[in-house]
């Protein structure tokens, strides 16, 4: 049985929506008692390349997704017939009111050699698409490349490159090309211009306004930080709280916590003295994966990781500091609206072997002035091999550590994704070191059988 695992969150009038980490399906819960009132599948969008996630926002009734950039577009409506639109290569950026916005890709980055050296990819224009609920489809033609947007009440903001550039020093004399902005407003309903010129906008973003990436129904993985705001994306609004999330320090520099804290929002001018913030309440997990507000004020749904047990969501309640577990009915059976897993990849066995054989020079990771040296200090005995069947293959890595002894730490890494395609662990080795290095790991005491996973 394949149960949801759940990913991002996002509310609509129907609910909140808890997407799958990787399968086209999202539980939606009552905002109240959180039991199931639906589940909403995709299938019939093509899974996205191996290892690039999907894209989604919500407006105010439905969820949008892409499940490639300048795929096919839906929308999907709790019992209403999904919407689909053609975005002509144009990627999802925002949501909201009963519309998304699609954008032509960002500049990439131009790096120049020397404080003098001018760019020499400046020119060229963008598009902006917007598809409303009923699938009717506008394009605005820009003059200028399209940076990114950020979003109000009222309007879509285009950030738009425009002269005059500057150089801002990446070390060891290369600089990156930086332009400056016009940004330009689009209305959330009705006629949109056909052309849309810098000239036309203003030097600042509007205060109040949203970063789009905000809404993606994911969490940055972040600090505690209690000055985090919304605006930022750093903090989430509920009635007349707002929660700041993150992980607090490391228990003892052991083990990390997610947490949160809410806050009352901002009084009017003369309401009195603010109430004081109460002390973190413990999600019981190691990070803050996803939030998003619940129906009461006060109230937010979160995805925490708990490792290695699948991420969990939880309900937690400003005024009454408790936290409880959703789906109310535990489990969510997801298995028939997945994606069949595609057939076994010709290259597959040639991949594990050559993963195997990276992972088994651990010990002489780096060529120091002495000699070979392993990849952490204090690593020793390293032993890999590839354990489980495809496509649930995995590398299986164990060795001794120094500021550990009694035990061996084993990490494991997944070969495949769900659906069977090559997925290779992109960075895995200094990952590890990192951990090891910060000591980003569990106590000793965790371990079994003389073992410590990490």
């Amino acid at each position: 049985m394949r149960t949801l695992r759940p990913g991002r969150l996002f509310t609509t009038t129907a609910g909140v929506w808890v997407l799958d980490e990787t399968q086209p399906v999202a539980a939606v819960l009552d905002p109240v008692e959180g039991r199931v009132r639906r589940l909403v599948s995709w299938t019939e969008l093509p899974p996205p390349p191996p290892g690039e996630p999907m894209t989604a926002r919500v407006d105010a009734e439905a969820l949008w997704v892409q499940n490639s950039p300048g795929g096919p577009l839906l929308r999907l409506q709790v019992g209403v017939d999904a919407v689909a639109v053609w975005t002509d290569g144009l990627t999802l950026a925002a949501a909201g009111r009963s519309s998304a916005w699609c954008t032509s890709a960002p500049p990439v980055q131009e790096i120049v050699h020397g404080a003098d050296a001018a760019p020499v990819g400046w020119g060229g224009s963008g598009t902006v698409l917007r598809a409303d609920a009923d699938g009717r489809v506008q394009r605005v033609h820009t003059n200028r490349p399209v940076r990114g947007v950020r979003t109000t009440a009222q309007a879509l903001w285009v950030q738009l490159d425009v002269e005059p550039w500057s150089l801002r020093s990446l070390g060891a004399g290369t600089y990156e090309v930086c332009w400056s902005s016009r940004w330009v407003p689009l209305p959330w309903d009705g006629d949109l211009p056909e052309q849309l010129t810098a000239a036309e906008g203003q030097e600042q973003v509007p205060a109040g306004s949203t970063r789009a990436s905000a809404g993606d129904g994911l969490w940055p993985g972040y600090a505690y930080d209690p000055d985090s705001s919304v605006e930022s994306g750093l903090a989430v609004r509920s009635g007349e709280w707002t929660w700041r999330l993150g992980w607090d320090g490391n228990d003892g520099g052991r083990r990390l916590r997610a947490v949160a804290a809410a806050f009352p929002s901002a009084a009017p001018a003369g309401a009195g003295p603010s109430v004081a913030a109460p002390n973190l309440i413990d999600l019981g997990g190691h990070a803050v994966v996803a939030a998003t507000p619940a129906a009461a004020a006060g109230r937010l749904a979160v995805v925490v990781s708990a490792d290695p047990a699948p991420p969990r969501v939880l309900v937690v309640d400003a005024v009454e500091r408790t936290v409880r577990s959703w789906p109310s009915e535990g489990a969510v059976d997801i298995s028939s609206a997945c994606w069949p897993v595609r057939p076994r990849p010709l290259d597959a066995d040639s991949y594990m072997r050559q993963v195997l054989d990276d992972w088994s020079r651990l010990e002489s990771y780096w060529q120091g002035a002495g000699g070979d040296e392993p990849l952490a200090r204090g690593m020793s005995a390293v032993a890999v091999r590839l354990v489980g069947q495809w496509p649930g293959t995995q590398l299986e890595c164990t060795f001794a550590f120094a500021p550990c002894p009694g035990v061996r730490l084993r990490r494991r890494l997944d070969l495949f994704d769900e659906l069977g395609a090559v997925a290779k662990p992109q960075y895995a080795e200094i990952h590890l070191m990192e951990d090891l290095d910060t000591r980003a790991l569990p106590p000793v005491e965790d371990a079994v059988d003389g073992v410590l996973d990490i």
